[in-house]
C-alpha cells in the first residue's frame, strides 16, 4: 500500500533572529530529503505558541522546498469567509506548483469566536456552508458562486481534509470533503470503526477518500529514554487540550490522574493511542495502526523542545519507519504507482 508520511511543524520560531522562521524552513528542507511527503501547519487565533496565519507560513515553506505538500491542520473554517479561504488556497497552490492541501475543522475554543464576533453556536452551520461553497469557487461549476482568481493548479481542486472525532463530523467529511484527519489522541480501536464507516459512506462525484491518521510520536534509542524524555510533555499536551475543550477522547481517568500528579506509565498512555518506543517498535505500531484504520497518510506530532530534538526524532522515524515501509526506496523517495 502506498503511504504518505508527514509531520506537524513544531513551534521553531526565533523572534530575535534576522529570519525568525529560518529553522522552520531548514527543518522542512531536511524532512523533504528524508522522505517525508507533507508538512502540516495548524492555526489558533490569540493563542501564544500557535500560528494565526498558516497560509503565510506555508508560502514561505513552499519557497524553500520542492516536493513537500503543504497542509493546513487545521484552519478553523467557520471563523473565515469561505471565498477568502478559497483565494488563499488557490494562491498557495499556484505558488507551490500544485502542493496545497486544505485541512479544516469547526474549532472548539470559544474565545476565538468571541474575539472575531462569530457566534460559537453557528460554527457547524458555517462549516457545512463553507464546505459546500469551496469546490464551486475553485472550479466555477456554480454560476451563483464567484470563481476565485487565480484558479488552483490541482484538478479538479486541492483536496479538502476535515478534522473529525465523532460520527456526525465524520459523515460531514465523507459528504463534503476529500479526506478525514483523525483525532490526535483518539484510541485506534475507536478509529477503526470510524474508518470503516467513513469508507462506507457514498462517495459524491467520485471524490477522494483520504484518511490522515494524526499520532503523537515518542521515539528514542530505548523505551527508558522515551519514558524519561517524552512521556511527561506528551501527557501535559493532552491535559492542556482537554482543558481547552478538546474532550472527545474518552480518557477522563488518565487526565484526572495526570492533573493530580499521579503516575501514568508509558504503556498506559501510548497503548492504542500514540506511536512510542524504539524505531523498531514504532514501525510495528505504525503498521498495526495503518492496518486497522486503512490510513493513506500518517502525520506525526512530536513534543520536541527545540530544533535539535525535533531533527533527531524525524531522522529516527525516517530511518526506522519510512525507509522500511513497502513501496519506499532506500533514498526515502516514494515509488510512484
Amino acid at each position: 500500500m502506498m503511504m504518505r508520511f508527514g509531520f506537524l511543524l513544531p513551534h521553531l520560531i526565533d523572534r530575535n533572529a534576522r529570519d525568525p522562521f529560518g529553522e522552520s524552513k531548514r527543518i522542512c528542507q531536511l524532512a523533504e530529503s528524508l522522505g517525508y511527503d507533507f508538512v502540516v501547519v495548524g492555526q489558533h487565533h490569540f493563542t501564544p505558541g500557535y500560528v494565526s496565519a498558516p497560509f503565510t507560513v506555508l508560502a514561505a515553506i513552499a519557497a524553500a522546498t520542492e516536493r513537500l505538500r503543504l497542509c493546513t491542520g487545521i484552519v478553523i473554517l467557520p471563523l473565515h469567509h469561505p471565498l477568502t479561504v478559497a483565494e488563499q488556497v488557490a494562491q498557495l497552490d499556484e505558488l507551490s506548483g500544485g502542493r496545497a492541501v486544505l485541512g479544516v475543522g469547526t474549532g472548539y475554543r470559544r474565545y476565538e469566536f468571541d474575539a472575531l464576533g462569530v457566534p460559537f453556536d453557528q460554527r457547524v452551520a458555517r462549516m457545512e456552508s463553507a464546505l459546500e461553497l469551496l469546490p464551486n469557487a475553485w472550479t466555477g461549476s456554480d454560476a451563483e458562486v464567484p470563481r476565485v482568481v487565480p484558479a488552483p493548479l490541482q484538478v479538479p481542486h486541492p483536496p479538502i481534509w476535515v478534522g473529525a472525532r465523532g460520527e456526525r463530523p465524520l459523515e460531514r467529511a465523507a459528504r463534503l470533503a476529500d479526506g478525514w484527519m483523525t483525532g490526535l489522541s483518539q484510541p485506534v480501536h475507536e478509529l477503526k470503526s470510524l474508518a470503516e464507516a467513513f469508507l462506507a459512506f457514498p462517495r459524491p462525484d467520485d471524490r477522494r477518500r483520504d484518511i490522515c491518521m494524526m499520532r503523537h510520536l515518542g521515539i528514542g534509542e530505548s523505551r527508558h529514554q522515551v519514558e524519561k524524555d517524552w512521556l511527561e510533555p506528551a501527557l501535559q499536551f493532552y491535559v492542556d487540550y482537554w482543558d481547552a475543550g478538546a474532550r472527545a477522547d474518552k480518557d477522563p481517568d488518565i487526565v484526572a490522574r495526570a492533573k493530580a500528579g499521579q503516575t501514568v506509565t508509558l504503556e498506559e498512555f501510548a497503548n492504542d493511542r500514540a506511536v512510542a518506543g524504539t524505531p523498531d517498535e514504532c514501525l510495528r505500531q505504525v503498521a498495526d495502526y495503518v492496518a486497522q484504520t486503512q490510513a493513506t497518510e500518517v502525520c506525526i506530532v512530536t513534543q520536541s523542545a527545540g530544533p535539535v530534538a525535533f531533527e533527531r526524532e524525524i531522522r529516527l522515524f525516517s530511518e526506522g519507519v519510512i525507509a522500511h515501509w513497502p513501496g519506499v526506496m532506500s533514498s526515502g523517495q516514494t515509488i510512484s504507482t
